[in-house]
């Protein structure tokens, strides 16, 4: 397998390339299962598939990162995966078009490369995160974690080898990129993994783990921001002003809906500033939909000058979380901008401390929020705000320990099974909230 360009790469290691890479990967395997990968991969889609759904592998997205010629890849398309192919070896990729030319081989960088669309499965065989050269890897499972779909997953098999990559590195830069790990093989038959073995086979899934709350300031990597606004003299305020905060990076600023829709897949951020009225066309709440149907991991975060979250509670459940509401007076204050805006980057649903504090007047309808006690109703205010259990403890003078037990006792009072909901439980209790605060 080839893969991104490093120090050490693939293209920079001298080894075989094209039908010479063919050949000696065939002596390699004599005798042996050549299509271990394509078996690991179409079990666990099997195993992924929910029950009375039956399984299609024709629904199942596959990127073959670091595709080479195509072995892996080329055998998942005959059995019928949709399968795309990527490698930054023209060489390979060359072999790979002659034996199977009508698959999508793309020629590109790991790191950096944009396909336009999202995959359930993102496959790294043959050492491909080796052959990436120490200090790129990190790069590489971000800009991979940007190409899962919803409930996708990253698997990746590599040796371990004194002072190349190892697991704990790895899973810490999954993390970063909000991956968790859920499975862990020996090999690519699952042989069960042991802490001393030579080569690992990992599964990383995109579900995020739970919010702490942690600030941009405190980021490693900065969160790539696309800013959507109609008015040209406070887009470029409110980007230069944006630009300043610790831990973002404006990566793309857009006049108007349809330069957005145009322009920012090729940018690829991680979190879009929509103002709701953008004049003519469509508004903002509207773009963010259609944004999200292109970059399921897009967090939204609406601008508006009025408190009006209305918009939260009409959207489809699933699509809920990684919405946010700011008050464009609330954009100069540091901590608001940073827990909105990193809240939604977790996949919560966040609030304006303006709006919480205009709805907390309003009579509440009879239902699940009346049976709180009035401190679990302050707590749930502030987790419509974004704060972490680490800061409401530090804001209400408690143990965190004790707010996390009242968490617990609300998300009960609530009816929110967090075994079973298809949601985030914090996004569940704001979005209760907010449906029962409605007039």
């Amino acid at each position: 397998m080839s893969d991104s360009p490093g120090a050490g790469s693939w293209l920079e290691s001298g080894r075989p390339s094209g039908s010479e890479y063919d050949a000696a990967i065939g002596e390699r395997l004599a005798g042996r299962n050549p299509h271990g990968e394509a078996d690991f991969v179409e079990r666990l889609s099997r195993g992924r598939s929910r029950a009375g759904d039956g399984f299609r592998p024709e629904a199942v997205a596959v990127l073959d990162g670091g595709c080479g010629t195509g072995r892996v890849g080329i055998e998942l398309a005959r059995r019928g995966f949709d399968v795309t192919g990527a490698d930054s070896d023209p060489r390979m990729l060359e072999a790979a078009k002659q034996k199977a030319p009508k698959l999508p081989w793309v020629l590109g960088d790991l790191a950096s490369v944009q396909l336009g669309r999202t995959f359930d499965a993102i496959v790294l065989a043959g050492n491909v995160l080796i052959f990436v050269g120490r200090g790129h890897e990190a790069a590489v499972v971000r800009n991979l974690a940007r190409l899962l779909a919803p409930g996708g997953c990253l698997v990746a098999g590599f040796q371990l080898t004194p002072g190349g990559l190892s697991l704990a590195e790895y899973d810490a830069l999954a993390a970063a990129s909000g991956l968790t790990l859920v499975e862990r093989w020996a090999t690519w038959d699952a042989e069960p993994f042991a802490p001393n073995g030579q080569y690992a086979v990992s599964v990383h899934d995109n579900q995020p783990a739970a919010y702490d709350g942690a600030s941009m300031a405190g980021q490693d990597e900065k969160l790539r921001l696309a800013l959507v606004e109609d008015e040209p003299l406070y887009r470029d305020l409110l980007r230069i002003a944006l630009d300043q905060r610790p831990g973002l990076e404006v990566v793309a600023a857009y006049g108007d809906a349809d330069s957005a829709l145009d322009g920012i897949a090729s940018v690829n951020p991680d979190v879009a500033m929509l103002d709701i009225d953008l004049g003519s066309g469509i508004n903002g709440v509207q773009l963010g939909i259609k944004l999200r149907r292109h970059l399921p991991r897009l967090a939204v975060v609406l601008l508006s000058n009025h408190g009006d979250p209305e918009f939260v509670s009409s959207l489809p459940e699933e699509a809920r979380g990684g919405w946010s509401y700011l008050l464009k007076k609330s954009v100069n204050d540091v901590d608001i901008l940073g827990r909105t805006i990193s809240g939604a980057a977790a996949g919560l649903t966040v609030l304006d401390p303006q709006l919480v504090a205009g709805l907390r007047g309003r009579a509440r309808k009879p239902g699940l929020l009346a049976r709180l006690t009035p401190r679990q109703t302050e707590i749930l205010e502030l987790i419509a705000q974004g704060y972490s259990n680490a800061a409401i403890a530090e804001r209400l003078v408690l143990a965190e320990k004790s707010v996390e037990n009242q968490i617990n006792l609300l998300y009960q009072q609530l009816e929110i099974d967090r075994a079973t909901s298809g949601v985030q439980p914090r996004v569940k209790a704001v979005l209760t909230y907010l449906d029962e605060m409605r007039p």
